[in-house]
């Protein structure tokens, strides 16, 4: 078989679970059926690292290079996997990768969009970056002041570098400079989108991604519209029937809070505070049994942990555990915020329940409320999780499987492959 060399520019090293990673493996064990595949996953992380194996894998450190061309140059990629957000990763390897004539393909998030207002967005962004705590960090090192803020900045010049060495001249910076930061902090969705990122082909995961991509000016022609691919290997399981997990005396429910404060969505003391008064009101009835489980690489395990022991008594907290071998052991699933948990619930049909702890600013991408129970008052959690009630019917789950995850039949790595196949042997 032919060998072939694929970059993959992220934050996260792959040995550190998170959707993206899931999208991007899925792919590639379709794309070894039909190459032999050199893997290199090139990692923004904060702290230098020794470059490393991981699977198949090489994971290197960015610091290592100068900018976006210097790492096409030295790795030679035949391909390059890229998300299509508007991000630093996103216009480095977008433009970049045309300059060097890579072929260059991206991939859209999971579910859709959220839309914020405008001050909202702001808001989030600058606490975001004036955090000290680093998003995706995946270190143990104790936060330093405007940890955040100098780590973009130091990603900031690895992106001008790369324009720079990209053609870009000294005027072209400068509007780049005028116009980025303000289209990224001012964005009333999330994530932000613009063509600049755009690649050969941009898969879009759902109907919402193919619209919303077209509404930002990509060229309709690179868009092409599939399913999400990190939900392939449920598809078998989730053809299973309901089963009815409302058997014991009491109702076993897994919190699952999104990181909001990691998304500099709320302060950290605020997350902290709701998440300690939900389990107050659910533990102030004997017949709820509640458990915590956070993110597997956005929140820290250390800092839960702590948190659960000002509650004086037991809570048992998951981070790293596959969440689908968990819900069967659940009977509710109960959330707040945008968190791809939720899918997972749908997916196994576990019933949820999202806490809307703010009417103003709804985090609103992945609701339904003829197969999501909403919750808009901690008053209400009591009767909420008291008549939750099984099965959902097979075609309202079928038509919100189809507007979040599109074309659900196991089969979505292999079309992306396919297409792929096509990329690498006309280039």
């Amino acid at each position: 078989m032919k060998k072939i060399t694929i970059l993959i520019p992220k934050i996260k090293p792959p040995n550190v679970s998170d959707i993206v990673t899931t999208q991007i493996e899925n792919i590639l064990s379709e794309l070894s059926n039909q190459f032999t595949l050199n893997v290199i996953w090139l990692i923004f992380q904060p702290a230098t690292f020794s470059d490393y194996s991981f699977k198949t894998y090489q994971v290197v450190d960015y610091h290592k290079y100068d900018n976006a061309v210097d790492v096409i140059d030295k790795i030679q990629p035949d391909l390059i996997i890229n998300e299509v957000r508007l991000g630093i990763n996103g216009i480095c390897f977008g433009i970049s990768s045309k300059y060097r004539k890579i072929p260059n393909i991206t991939i859209t998030p999971t579910g859709k969009s959220e839309f914020f207002s405008t001050a909202f967005s702001t808001k989030s962004n600058f606490q975001l970056i004036f955090s000290d705590k680093i998003i995706a960090d995946v270190s143990n090192n104790k936060p330093k002041k405007f940890s955040m803020l100098k780590y973009s900045i130091h990603r900031y010049g690895f992106l001008l570098k790369s324009l720079k060495n990209s053609g870009y001249r000294f005027i072209d910076l400068l509007k780049f400079i005028l116009f980025y930061p303000r289209f990224q902090i001012l964005s009333k969705t999330y994530p932000a989108l613009h063509k600049i990122t755009s690649g050969n082909f941009n898969f879009c995961f759902n109907e919402h991604w193919f619209s919303r991509l077209l509404d930002a000016k990509f060229d309709k022609s690179t868009l092409i519209l599939v399913g999400d691919p990190a939900f392939d290997e449920l598809y078998d399981e989730n053809q299973n029937s309901y089963s009815d997990k409302f058997n014991s005396n009491k109702t076993k429910i897994l919190f699952c809070p999104t990181p909001m404060h990691e998304h500099g969505w709320l302060t950290k003391t605020e997350e902290d505070n709701l998440i300690l008064k939900i389990i107050k009101e659910i533990k102030n009835y004997p017949q709820f049994e509640v458990s915590l489980k956070i993110h597997p690489s956005s929140s820290s395990y250390d800092e839960y942990e702590l948190l659960l022991k000002s509650l004086n008594q037991p809570i048992t907290l998951f981070q790293k555990e596959n969440i689908m071998s968990l819900l069967k052991e659940f009977d509710v699933m109960l959330t707040y915020g945008s968190s791809n948990v939720i899918l997972n619930g749908i997916l196994s049909k576990t019933p949820v329940i999202l806490f809307n702890f703010d009417q103003k600013n709804k985090l609103t991408r992945l609701n339904d409320s003829e197969i999501i129970k909403e919750c808009n008052d901690m008053i209400e959690l009591h009767s909420q999780l008291s008549s939750i009630k099984n099965p959902i019917s097979k075609e309202i789950l079928e038509n919100y499987i189809k507007s979040q995850i599109g074309i659900f039949d196991g089969k979505n790595s292999q079309r992306i492959a396919k297409y792929i196949e096509k990329l690498i042997k006309t280039n």
